[in-house]
């Protein structure tokens, strides 16, 4: 008998099941960021739409973000208030960090197009309703 009840003890042990909650410091203080946007661009090279660009405002601080779309309007990267170039990577939690300068640098290398190519602005009410007819679109497929 003595035998066995270190045996049944740790099969008890191995049947037994933990669990921890890992949140980071601060989190219950942590609130939203808004920001609105406030205008747009189209990067054209070789007579065609490569991209959009999205300027945001963070609202209360005045701060911008430039948002890179593709010509499908999907998201790219982005520039920060910084002048940082950030690409998305697809199935990546984190985005990856290209390197630093002006936000045409970085809008170019995000889209591929040469540092030269013109940029053009775009009411925002265009970018709306433009995705408003995609998405009716794509809701009758």
């Amino acid at each position: 008998m003595r035998r066995l009840a270190p045996l049944l003890l740790a099969g008890c042990l191995a049947a037994c099941v933990t669990e921890s909650l890992d949140r980071p410091v601060g989190l219950d203080q942590s609130a939203p960021t808004l920001s609105r946007a406030v205008e747009a661009w189209e990067v054209v090279e070789a007579g065609r739409v490569v991209g959009t660009v999205v300027v945001f405002e963070v609202q209360g601080t005045g701060e911008r973000f430039f948002q890179v779309r593709n010509p499908h309007q999907q998201e790219l990267g982005m520039v920060d208030a910084e002048g940082r170039w950030w690409r998305y990577a697809p199935a990546s939690p984190e985005p990856e960090w290209l390197g630093t300068g002006t936000v045409r640098d970085g809008v170019c290398l995000l889209l591929g197009a040469a540092p030269d190519a013109p940029f053009y602005d775009v009411p925002i009410a265009t970018l709306r309703a433009e995705a408003d007819v995609r998405a009716a679109s794509a809701s009758q497929n």
